[in-house]
């Protein structure tokens, strides 16, 4: 069969067509590829795309949707969903991808009340199957929490995941999950315990082992067990930085800074010199020694020895205390 030749409107794109092939080539060999085609509206993205289509027609069914502005975050999930919500009558499991795409973008964002809608929305979908989705209710605990914590209503949303949790085959619906996901939806200092404890065991998503915490440390200071929820965050705060899990060390810092929880340091930010606070905001995101002498084009010896710098003037011990006194700007 003849390829079909490109038409004049692609003068000038033979390039960006040969890339699109190679990467298909690179897929069609078993290779994981994703390619982002950006520009300016009129400048022939839709074509190219489809004159792509066209000539793959015969090896391959190319899905195309629309163009998306990626906006100040240049979110790279935003292209995967429109392309997931085009197959997603399909293929229900890509359905579910959607919905975690849209969990996902909504708590990056730091938009709790949207992540819970989204949730709401996957619950009361007429073909909502429970087993392609027990871990995003199980993780829709933390999402209610946060929800709870900024002072909005949470009832409709706990009555939905419970039946919905309850509904669950025995052989899925996990006893170490159960209370994890119990203690989220109504906490209480004693039942979270019992959630870190579960937390920790196997087989549970890692990033319950710093929601739990954090929620334990959130119930204590309601308590007035403020030394022990300072531990909590502290190791809460580790997690999140072990796993690299942004929302988390952003939500985590915000609790210990309005609950003054890390007070009492022997230094202050304000000793810092104007490198070492670059470096303390990258110990902040999680980064290593090398990841932050790549950021900042300097050696990773160097990093480190920013860092014992920043401990020492900060008097912490550890680099998440270091990021945990930053955040209290």
């Amino acid at each position: 069969m003849t390829v079909p030749t490109i038409s004049t409107s692609m003068v000038g794109r033979d390039d960006d067509l040969a890339e699109l092939h190679r990467a298909f080539d690179r897929v069609v060999g078993g290779e994981p590829t994703a390619v982002l085609i950006e520009g300016e509206a009129g400048i022939g993205k839709t074509r190219l795309l489809r004159e792509f289509q066209h000539e793959t027609a015969v090896r391959a069914d190319i899905h195309v949707g629309r163009c998306l502005d990626l906006g100040a975050a240049r979110s790279a999930y935003g292209p995967l969903t429109s392309i997931l919500r085009s197959i997603g009558g399909l293929e229900r499991q890509a359905w579910y991808r959607i919905i975690e795409n849209d969990i996902a973008v909504a708590v990056a964002r730091g938009e709790w009340s949207e992540a819970l809608d989204a949730v709401l929305a996957m619950t009361r979908d007429a073909g909502f199957v429970l087993l392609h989705a027990y871990r995003l209710l199980l993780e829709s605990g933390w999402i209610v929490a946060e929800v709870r914590a900024s002072g909005q209503p949470v009832d409709e949303a706990v009555a939905a995941i419970r039946e919905h949790w309850a509904e669950l085959p025995e052989t899925v619906r996990d006893d170490g999950w159960s209370v994890m996901l119990d203690a989220l939806l109504a906490p209480s200092a004693a039942v979270l315990r019992q959630a870190v404890e579960r937390a920790d065991g196997y087989d549970v998503p890692a990033i319950m082992r710093g929601v739990t915490r954090l929620e334990l440390a959130r119930a204590l200071v309601a308590d007035g067990e403020r030394a022990e929820a300072h531990v909590l965050l502290v190791d809460a705060a580790a997690v999140a930085a072990e796993i690299g899990h942004v929302p988390l060390q952003q939500v985590v810092a915000a609790f210990a800074r309005a609950s003054g929880l890390i007070a009492g340091a022997r230094g202050s930010e304000s000793e810092l010199t104007a490198r070492e606070r670059q470096v303390v905001e990258l110990v902040a995101e999680g980064l290593s020694n090398k990841q932050i002498g790549e950021k900042l084009f300097i050696s990773a010896k160097t990093a480190s020895v920013h860092v014992s710098a920043i401990l020492r003037k900060l008097g912490v011990s550890t680099r998440t205390e270091a990021a945990m006194v930053a955040a209290r700007r």
